[in-house]
């Protein structure tokens, strides 16, 4: 009987594995590809205020390569840095979002030839007046994470590099003064100059080469490569290519284009590296290892910082809950509630972002964080210590009250430690909570260990690799942390 239910429960497993094992099966000709975007790209790919629907030049290019080749598309957007792990995993299709075929990227994707060769360009504030590269030498350069652009600001020397998630955030930090300037493409900064007031920019002249170049991104080994090629060519041979750029940045800024590519040098072909063969390889994250250290040290900080913040003010909620100023009570349960109430990214995203707005002070990504976390642990501490001072025996009250003892000593000296006592396992959740969450704060910037990984896949596209170590570290730091609430729960019960 045993066998027979091992014999199936294998058959099963082989029924489900054998479509996903490598050369089992030959790939069926898809009906629908899926086009994997970043929408915050404009005028290549963006979401159109009226309709809601996605329009760009690089929407136009993948619309008529899908009617070439008779297929639907379907588009999924997502961040800039998730774009190549998507095609890898085998969920997108085709890229067609301002993306260069670079070294690192052709060794795991191919490219089709060049269809628009971009210039860079700096955006600053009005009046900052950066024009070169070497201007911004000291800096603070804000670019979109997992681009070609994040490279060129690196090599600017002593330059602190913002790497964030989309192009407008660059614009808002600009915008904000926590960023000095950023690195776009040049139609594209071009886009964010004329909405946004106050702003300036300017172009940077260097060689174009392929690897600045745009290309349709398809997977490795893909067999459209050459009858994209040929659409393309047609594209550019009858005219449909021009007519596209004129739809979207008009008849002056396409000649100046199709000007300036005339002059274009270098835009030779290159040839990929040689690629990791290996399905797993750790050693592509030797060079980050400093990095990951001060993650670590980063992540722990913040930890660290939030929890005495949401401990401290925690204490002083819970004592007005249990008083008898109604209205002091009546603000701690809003206060609450709202923070129980609204999602922690939400309150991230606005203390951030609207700090600078109505009170013209530049908050950084760590003071924002951690004010956040703490604000928002502090609700729910408050609430594990009033139910830990409510839970001591009423006579203990009575009976300090009847020796005369003062209602603050009283509770500092007999009621508070042992509510701390009762409370102690559920503020240990509320630390271990506090660090797994602060993986969030990496979507503001910080440094911290979920955005390492994140950095590392973007640049290196080994996305498990950076992952499983970065939930190691923050399995470890959680048993650390566990550990330690074990310890300080035997040392507060010795005396039971």
């Amino acid at each position: 009987m045993k066998k027979r239910v091992f014999a199936m429960v294998t058959a099963l497993l082989l029924l489900v594995l054998l479509p996903v094992m490598p050369g089992a099966a030959q790939e069926e000709p898809k009906d629908t590809w899926v086009l994997a975007i970043n929408a915050t790209f404009p005028p290549f790919e963006s979401i159109a205020d009226s309709t809601d629907e996605y329009v760009g030049i690089d929407i136009d290019i993948a619309n008529y390569i899908a009617k070439k080749l008779g297929v639907n598309l379907e588009i999924h957007d997502m961040q800039f840095s998730a774009l190549v792990p998507t095609m890898q995993s085998g969920r997108a299709d085709m890229i067609l979002s301002g993306i260069s075929p670079t070294q690192e990227r052709l060794q795991v994707l191919d490219f089709s030839d060049s269809y628009y060769y971009p210039m860079n360009a700096i955006i600053c504030q009005e009046g900052a007046g950066y024009d070169a590269l070497e201007d911004l030498k000291g800096k603070t350069i804000g670019v979109s994470m997992g681009t070609s652009y994040a490279d060129l600001a690196h090599s600017v020397e002593d330059a602190q590099v913002m790497e964030l998630d989309s192009t407008p955030l660059v614009i808002q930090d600009i915008q904000n003064g926590r960023c000095d300037a950023g690195i776009f493409d040049s139609t594209q900064a071009g886009v964010f100059v004329q909405q946004n007031p106050g702003l300036e920019m300017h172009i940077i002249e260097s060689e174009v080469t392929r690897e600045d170049s745009f290309a349709v991104a398809l997977p490795k080994g893909s067999e459209y490569v050459d009858d994209i090629n040929e659409i393309l060519a047609e594209m550019m041979d009858d005219g449909t290519f021009h007519d596209i750029l004129v739809k979207y940045i008009g008849e002056d800024s396409t000649a100046q284009y199709e000007k300036m590519l005339a002059k274009i040098t270098g835009t030779q072909e290159e040839e990929a590296g040689e690629a990791s063969t290996s399905l797993l390889d750790f050693s592509v994250l030797t060079s980050y290892l400093p990095m990951l250290g001060r993650a670590v040290l980063l992540t722990l900080e913040f930890t660290i910082l939030s929890t005495v913040l949401g401990f401290l003010l925690g204490i002083v909620l819970s004592l007005i809950k249990i008083s008898h100023l109604k209205l002091l009570k009546g603000f701690a349960d809003l206060y609450t509630s709202i923070f129980r109430g609204t999602p922690l990214l939400v309150q991230l995203m606005l203390i951030y972002y609207a700090t600078p707005q109505l009170f013209d002070y530049q908050i950084t990504a760590l003071q924002a964080g951690v004010l956040t976390f703490g604000l928002n642990s502090a609700a729910y501490i408050s609430e594990s210590i009033r139910g830990g001072i409510l839970s001591v025996d009423r006579g203990q009250w009575e009976a300090g009250m009847a020796l005369g003892i003062p209602k603050a000593r009283m509770m500092v000296n007999i009621i508070f430690p042992q509510a701390f006592k009762n409370t102690l396992p559920s503020l240990v959740n509320e630390s271990i909570a506090l660090l797994k969450d602060s993986s969030m704060v990496s979507i503001i910037g910080v440094a911290d260990t979920m955005r390492w990984a994140s950095l590392i896949q973007a640049r290196t596209f080994r996305a498990f690799e950076a992952f499983i170590v970065a939930a190691l570290v923050y399995y470890v730091l959680v048993m650390l942390l566990t550990s330690l609430g074990k310890y300080l729960e035997r040392k507060v019960r010795v005396s039971d």
